[in-house]
């Protein structure tokens, strides 16, 4: 926590969680955050006086890993943002909004340093007039 402006009087603060375990060929990880960040409430351009001069981030993701054979593995991910709160002017986002994708994976491993992914993305938003987005990715992977 802390103050962002020059006066040193607008506060953000931060908290987070972090979780992860491993059982057997299932990992599991998952972290959450949130940041609470006043507003100036002397800006220029707001429509009306703000009554809560603070908006609110979260995010977070969830993941499993299953490891089906020694050289693949399926991965599932759900992870996302969501604002709350006054929208600074000229932005297109509601006080509610928010983008939240799901994911599905495969990594099949050709020797220990060297993988294909590919993945499925499901998008989608609330708060804002973007469409539903599916989105498809194919790598390369190389570790040592």
């Amino acid at each position: 926590a802390g103050t962002y402006d020059a006066a040193d009087k607008l506060l953000s603060m931060m908290a987070g969680l972090e979780l992860y375990f491993r059982a057997g060929p299932v990992t599991f990880r998952a972290e959450a955050l949130g940041r609470r960040t006043d507003l100036d409430p002397n800006a220029v351009g707001y429509k009306y006086v703000l009554v809560d001069a603070w908006f609110l981030k979260l995010g977070w993701y969830a993941e499993v890993d299953l490891e089906l054979h020694r050289r693949f593995t399926l991965g599932l991910r759900s992870d996302g943002v969501h604002r709350l709160g006054e929208p600074i002017p000229g932005s297109d986002l509601s006080p509610s909004s928010g983008a939240q994708r799901q994911t599905v994976s495969g990594l099949f491993r050709f020797t220990e340093n060297i993988a294909a992914k590919a993945g499925y993305e499901l998008w989608t938003f609330t708060g804002v007039d973007y469409t539903v987005r599916h989105v498809g990715r194919v790598a390369v992977v190389v570790s040592y």
